[in-house]
């Protein structure tokens, strides 16, 4: 397995489920599951956010992620709601499953996690292997759009939540830098954490590196792993993507295995 140099938003999987308790895209990912047979594979799975409810509504998963904590947590949680899903600590990029499935999805923008031209396709090759031809492969990044990449590299407040076990306020702030050769953002991520009196009495702060990926050139990487592109969105809600999205989502079909000699 490769080293994990790009992990620190996921050492804390608790404070991650914490503030990541979207399900917005669970209805888009049910809609196609409800099309398939057999077993459905979650790449970098998390803490099991969309994994879970899919094997609670009846499907059978495998929940695949690189970072053991979050992994632990995933299992923790589906015990808890007496669900069963096979879960497997892999690099996604050198996936090794002994089936192949009609619907292989990616959510929470984890593809940016691929940092390197040579990640990407080890991903995407992975992914070919384990897909019956015409299975599909969904998931989501987000929009290149000038406002995404450049954001601001002083510290700006970004939003703030109520912790709920503590009840206490949390402020969360961001920096970034983009680096356009590498196409990569670096983010810092600071949470300013507040007890009942509004007074700061804790901080937090975590890096993580992003990987942008243009429409036309994620075009070409994908008919080139082998995948046909049926449909991109900006939401989940499966709006046309414009040139003010924020995010792609892409809907893929294998049309052919790859020669991996």
């Amino acid at each position: 397995m490769s080293p994990i140099t790009n992990a620190e938003e996921y050492d804390h999987p608790i404070l991650y489920d914490k503030e990541n308790t979207q399900i917005n895209d669970l209805p888009f990912i049910l809609k196609w599951a409800s099309k398939t047979t057999g077993v459905i594979i979650d790449l970098a799975c998390g803490t099991g956010r969309v994994t879970i409810p899919l094997a609670r509504a009846g499907y059978q998963l495998i929940g695949v992620d690189i970072h053991r904590s979050m992994l632990e947590e995933a299992r923790t949680k589906a015990q808890r709601e007496n669900v069963n899903i096979e879960w497997e600590l892999q690099d996604c990029t050198k996936l090794d499953l002994p089936v192949q499935t009609q619907l292989i999805y990616s959510v929470g923008n984890s593809f940016q996690h691929f940092l390197t031209n040579e990640d990407q396709d080890a991903l995407l090759l992975a992914v070919n292997k384990h897909l019956q031809v015409n299975g599909m492969f969904i998931f989501d990044t987000r929009f290149p759009n000038e406002e995404e990449l450049l954001q601001p590299s002083k510290e700006e407040y970004w939003r703030s939540y109520i912790d709920k076990d503590t009840q206490n306020k949390v402020d969360v702030y961001t920096s970034s830098t983009y680096h356009s050769i590498s196409q990569i953002q670096h983010y810092l991520t600071i949470r300013k954490f507040k007890n009942l009196a509004g007074d700061v009495i804790a901080e937090k702060r975590t890096n993580i590196h992003l990987r942008y990926t243009f429409p036309q050139e994620m075009n070409r990487l994908l008919t080139m792993n082998g995948f046909e592109i049926l449909a991109i969105y900006q939401d989940w809600n499966e709006t046309p993507l414009t040139n003010a999205s924020d995010n792609m989502i892409y809907v893929c079909r294998k049309v052919k295995d790859l020669d991996i000699t």
